[in-house]
């Protein structure tokens, strides 16, 4: 997967990498292999060798029309370099003290506009601006970051990526003598060391078009661990046990069992596509994807359920009762107790598999309706949720 990201941002065409904690994972040799190879834009200013210097550039400069851009790279100083593969040979110089060193060479180079792109915390993202050095931006990948608005401390702008990569942010900038009408469309607050900007989280979902060429090396990427899940579960010779459980701790039954005293929820839900949950994983040939399967079955890597994928899964496939309903062992013990199931199936229930990602039109009311396996829902509060439903498509 490492190889497939790298091969990515070439094509995509960076102009700046900064590297963080999370690039070193494969380790820095493996960086600088594919640095040399692709001659990816990496940069950080303070990861060096046992000899002090350099491992990467730490900074570029870039020409934007007649402005010059300098982009310094900096990685937080707190990093346990003895987990990465290669780690003992490297050092984290201060993060605080390269960006200034480093803002010093750049003011030499006579650049305009200086960007800091760094993976430390939100507030040393703050310490940076308080240390009113000329830098403009600040962007910041913190691991606690989560979507947040820009602000602007002591004149310089701080913006925060999405840590999840679900989102490219989009940001904007004028020159207020340039763009006094732009300017006025803006917040007052906008204004920052002469310059006014507009700021946007642009949601990557899957009705974006696709770049051809990542496109198909995403496929074929794709095909190549869908084969090797396939070849994995099939050659398992234990895939698909469930492990071992104690008695006092909850089994998963099957629909099957369900079906005797609830016939006409069975015969409800045999008419939902919860019911056809596992077919539509085989028509796409990801039945032994383990990011998948879990959503399309019951009891995944839980007590009583199955921990691998194999073929002696089929008592567990699809969505059945006690994917909404919990593990029936003691409400069949107990001879139906209803104490014993979850009888209401909450919003948060059904959010463990509709996530915006995967369903991105999901509203609850509606969903809940469309498998109705507990009775009919009134037809006219149906009709109220499918307009609110359609409303909601037209939104979004």
């Amino acid at each position: 997967m490492s190889d497939l990201i790298l091969k990515t941002e070439k094509d995509i065409g960076y102009n700046a990498i900064n590297v963080g904690e999370y690039d070193l994972t494969m380790g820095i040799g493996y960086l600088k292999s594919w640095y040399t190879r692709l001659l990816l834009p990496f940069i950080s200013a303070n990861l060096k060798d046992k000899r002090g210097q350099l491992v990467f550039k730490p900074f570029k400069v870039v020409d934007v029309d007649s402005m010059k851009v300098g982009i310094i790279g900096v990685m937080k100083g707190r990093i346990h370099l003895s987990r990465v593969p290669d780690g003992a040979s490297y050092q984290i110089a201060d993060p605080f003290q390269a960006v200034e060193d480093q803002v010093k060479l750049l003011k030499k180079k006579k650049v305009n506009f200086i960007i800091v792109l760094t993976d430390i915390t939100a507030m040393g993202c703050e310490k940076i601006a308080h240390m009113k050095l000329p830098i403009n931006i600040i962007v910041g990948s913190g691991r606690r970051n989560r979507l947040s608005l820009p602000k602007i401390s002591y004149q310089r702008l701080i913006l925060h990526l999405d840590r999840f990569g679900k989102h490219i942010g989009k940001l904007s900038l004028f020159c207020e003598h340039e763009n006094a009408r732009q300017r006025t469309l803006l917040l007052e607050n906008n204004i920052f060391g002469g310059f006014t900007y507009g700021n946007a989280f642009i949601a990557l979902k899957k009705a974006l078009p696709r770049d051809v060429k990542i496109a198909e090396m995403m496929d074929s990427y794709v095909e190549r661990i869908r084969l090797l899940k396939t070849k994995l579960a099939l050659s398992s010779s234990q895939g698909g046990t469930p492990s071992p459980v104690s008695v006092k701790e909850k089994r998963f039954m099957g629909a099957n069992t369900c079906k005797k005293c609830h016939p006409k929820n069975f015969q409800r839900w045999s008419k939902t596509e919860h019911s056809r949950a596992y077919l539509a994983l085989v028509k796409k040939g990801s039945q032994y994807d383990e990011d998948c399967i879990g959503c399309h079955s019951i009891g995944f890597r839980q007590n009583g359920g199955f921990q691998h994928i194999s073929k002696s899964i089929k008592p567990f496939v699809n969505v059945q009762c006690e994917a909404c309903h919990g593990a029936g062992d003691l409400h069949v013990k107990s001879g139906g107790d209803p104490k014993e199931i979850r009888t209401m199936v909450s919003r948060e229930v059904c959010l463990r598999c509709h996530t915006e990602e995967q369903s991105p039109d999901f509203i609850y009311r509606v969903y809940l309706s469309r498998i109705s396996c507990g009775g009919n829902i009134p037809k006219a509060r149906v009709k109220a949720q499918k307009n609110t439903y359609q409303l909601h498509k037209q939104n979004n």
